[in-house]
């Protein structure tokens, strides 16, 4: 399939190794909302902050495909395969490895230093996703709308095939958070 953003996007793997594993059904949704994101944009070199990131499943990707990526991620261990796997496809230089917690995620970022953030994974896993989300906002430079971040969301949960009572849900709590975040 070829993207609107035309060869430069295409080059964006949806699988670190052909011969791995296939995708999962939760890492195709990110897949297909970060490709339609990046269709909007598609001559823009993008910075990119990859909350929980690991071993660079899409941050080497992106990478490659000319964007600037930082990773955040608690392990040290996922972070050293991230640099080794950055070097071997010769994006080292486009890929940043920071270790650290979501919880931290504030000390750990500029403000308003990005243009899109993958936070896939993590505000499930922490204890209150409220600061996280506010962290989140107050890195990106520019804002989707209430509007506009709900129906991101939703599209994101029909396409996960989960129940939308959950996802609704879930929806609701995020968007609270980041208007919170926003109105601070």
């Amino acid at each position: 399939m070829t993207c609107r953003a035309g060869p430069r996007l295409d080059r964006v793997e949806q699988t670190p190794n052909p011969a791995g594993p296939p995708l999962t059904p939760r890492t195709a949704v990110v897949w297909s909302v970060l490709r339609a994101e990046l269709d909007r944009r598609p001559a823009a070199e993008l910075t990119v902050l990859d909350v929980g990131g690991g071993t660079g499943g899409f941050a080497v990707p992106l990478a490659r495909a000319g964007h600037r990526v930082t990773v955040v991620d608690a392990s040290p261990d996922a972070l050293a395969a991230l640099s080794r796997r950055a070097a071997e496809a010769g994006v080292a230089q486009r890929v940043r490895a920071v270790q650290g917690d979501g919880d931290a995620l504030a000390g750990l970022v500029e403000p308003a230093s990005v243009d899109l953030v993958l936070c896939h994974a993590v505000l499930e896993v922490v204890d209150d996703p409220a600061p996280v989300v506010a962290a989140l906002a107050g890195a990106l430079r520019h804002w989707l709308d209430d509007a506009a971040l709900r129906a991101r969301l939703r599209e994101a949960a029909l396409r996960r095939r989960d129940t939308l009572d959950d996802w609704t849900a879930t929806t609701t709590r995020i968007t609270t958070a980041l208007k919170e975040a926003l109105a601070s």
